[in-house]
């Protein structure tokens, strides 16, 4: 029988904004652009953490639903919270076009999720933990958690080896010269340890990619929040006018491979 919850209703963040996300004015951009990732990470994590059919997710900071919908895909439910509205309007009308209608959609908080303790078989966190509190959120999570229960935390980076990605990084820090992708860098399995809450951390990579037009990538950076919410209109124009230049050199046929190193880190909550 699945366990009923009551969400709290007042606007919450993942931890560091108050009453607002920095995606909520992207929400389209995101949903359009951003990419997938890959399938084989969602079948391994039902494997990893040996889920039933009728296991609970909880898909904190699911967005426009891109993890959140791949789980349900696979016959499980799936609870999915977002401090942003507007994204996760996108993430109910994709969930409408895929006729996975049985997600349910919350505006919630890592480090406060309102939800009743020990109701999840695992959480999941795509594109997400480097927003919030890590100790707070992961006493959070071990509470919310079923004892044993599974954690995944996963991210896409660009493969910087390909030109084209490097270039396009390159032309990001000249505009935005504070832009430091640090979480790429990060040992999350050592901040997970460091919890005390979580054993048997443990790490894995994928590799994935997808041909993209010039205005795809264009439309890409209009969701990366060190672009959009740090540029002025004027420098956007000339940034967006720079990058079509340089990937139009590089491109064939007007299109260019984004290549993607995506990080898992996987671990189970402590009795």
């Amino acid at each position: 029988m699945r366990q009923k919850f009551a969400c709290q209703s007042r606007l919450r963040t993942l931890g560091l904004y108050f009453m607002s996300s920095p995606f909520d004015d992207c929400a389209f951009d995101y949903n359009q652009c951003r990419p997938d990732y890959p399938q084989v990470l969602f079948d391994d994590l039902l494997t990893e953490f040996r889920l039933p059919r009728d296991a609970l997710i909880i898909d904190i900071g699911a967005g426009t639903g891109r993890a959140a919908l791949a789980m349900a895909a696979r016959r499980v439910r799936v609870i999915g919270l977002d401090p942003s509205p507007p994204m996760l309007e996108e993430a109910k009308r994709n969930a409408i076009e895929l006729g996975l209608l049985s997600v349910s959609w919350h505006v919630g908080a890592a480090e406060d999720t309102g939800l009743p303790s020990g109701i999840a078989d695992a959480i999941i966190m795509a594109q997400a933990f480097h927003w919030v509190r890590p100790a707070e959120a992961l006493t959070e999570f071990q509470r919310v958690l079923k004892p044993g229960g599974g954690l995944a935390v996963f991210w896409n980076s660009r493969d910087l080896t390909q030109p084209h990605l490097l270039t396009m990084e390159k032309l990001i820090k000249t505009y935005n010269p504070q832009c430091h992708s640090r979480y790429q860098e990060k040992a999350w399995g050592d901040v997970i340890d460091a919890s005390g809450r979580f054993h048997n951390i443990r790490h894995k990579l994928y590799r994935h990619s997808s041909r993209v037009s010039i205005e795809g990538i264009i439309s890409l950076t209009r969701s990366f929040s060190y672009v959009r919410n740090v540029l002025d209109e004027a420098r956007t124009l000339a940034f967006e006018m720079d990058l079509r230049e340089q990937m139009a050199a590089l491109a064939q046929d007007g299109m260019l491979e984004m290549a993607y190193i995506t990080d898992l880190w996987c671990a189970e909550s402590k009795p």
